[in-house]
């Protein structure tokens, strides 16, 4: 919704006349039904020989990829190794480009260390200048590793030479591991605070001086947010501060990342936020209840109990430190919707495990 609202906006005051989105197979016909029914827009999909809207008129065109307005294709087609030569005789960019499910886009999983192929064609775009803006819309851009979530930044701009140091993988990883500990490690505070005015110097936001968090009296934060915005003689300043102090400017300073510049998240805390503010009406209120389901039969009951121990053991495998963890902890959350799911799921999970290894 997002999406569309943001697209439909800036095709009316004629910033994009270009648009390709590049969606999941399974939910390109949900776009273009979104797009017509709430933003009256037209999207015309692409599967390979043709062009086809929402109601089933088709059209035949010599380069498809190269039309105006909204094309929209399926990342499983226009990544495939077999279609990489009608992708390199693209010339002309598009305003827009905007990817569904875009944490997709990541290194392999299993082999070589190295982008899979969906990643490496948003790779390609980006070096060949395809497109003015690119949007990567997600609700999990990190699944298991920092670098996912860090790859994605650099497609949307994180690699240009305001952002460094940030735009290396090991500066990125050890921002958040340091400010985990900056209330009470002194020595890492200065680096913490380097790397944080790199962020706000490209729009992560600022401290307020007049806004001072829990455990700092006014007056000592303004003069504090002073000296880090001045600059000079910081690194007396911050080997001085007190602990919960230090503590309190954590949350202040979890923002003031590159996250803080190249996404933006709206959540259902955001949207409470919103109605209690008389901002929008209307909201629905979860009542989440447990609903027990009974087993058929005694191998049905067998199954789920030895699917939980398999989890439960696992999980604690998984309770390592992240340099030495293989994603094991996100592979049981599978195993454990697919068993909710049906029978045929999981074993058919488990089967592209055991082949995997």
């Amino acid at each position: 919704i997002e999406g569309g609202l943001a697209l439909r906006s800036l095709m009316l005051q004629g910033n994009i006349r270009r648009a390709l989105l590049i969606a999941p197979r399974g939910l390109i016909r949900q776009w273009m039904e979104e797009l017509r029914e709430k933003f009256a827009l037209t999207a015309w999909f692409y599967d390979g020989g043709c062009l086809i809207d929402v109601a089933g008129r088709v059209r035949f065109v010599a380069d498809p990829l190269a039309e105006d307005g909204i094309v929209i294709v399926s990342r499983h087609l226009i990544a495939r190794a077999d279609r990489q030569t009608e992708v390199g005789a693209i010339t002309k960019p598009w305003d827009v480009v905007i990817v569904d499910e875009a944490h997709a886009a990541r290194q392999r999983v299993f082999g070589a260390d190295e982008p899979n192929q969906f990643l490496s064609l948003l790779q390609e775009f980006k070096r060949r200048n395809l497109f003015r803006g690119l949007w990567l819309l997600t609700a999990t851009p990190m699944q298991i590793d920092p670098r996912e979530v860090h790859d994605l930044m650099l497609l949307c701009g994180l690699d240009r030479p305001e952002w460094r140091p940030w735009s290396t993988l090991s500066t990125f990883e050890q921002y958040f591991r340091e400010l985990s500990t900056f209330g009470r490690t002194r020595s890492v505070r200065n680096d913490v605070i380097r790397l944080s005015r790199v962020a706000i110097a490209n729009g992560a936001p600022d401290f307020d001086p007049r806004h001072p968090p829990a455990q700092w009296p006014a007056f000592d934060w303004e003069n504090v947010v002073g000296e880090i915005q001045r600059g000079r003689g910081l690194g007396l300043v911050l080997q001085q501060l007190p602990g919960n102090r230090a503590e309190a400017m954590t949350p202040l300073l979890s923002r003031q990342t590159p996250l803080g510049v190249f996404t933006f998240r709206h959540t259902r805390a955001t949207l409470r936020a919103y109605q209690e503010r008389g901002l929008v009406q209307g909201l629905a209120t979860r009542v989440p209840r447990d609903a027990p389901v009974g087993f058929k039969t005694a191998e049905e009951r067998q199954a789920y109990t030895r699917i939980d121990q398999l989890c439960s053991q696992f999980y604690r495998r998984a309770d390592v430190l992240p340099g030495e963890r293989s994603g094991v902890g996100f592979l049981m959350a599978v195993f454990r919707k697919r068993l909710a799911s049906s029978f045929t799921a999981f074993r058919k999970s488990l089967e592209r495990r055991r082949d995997l290894i």
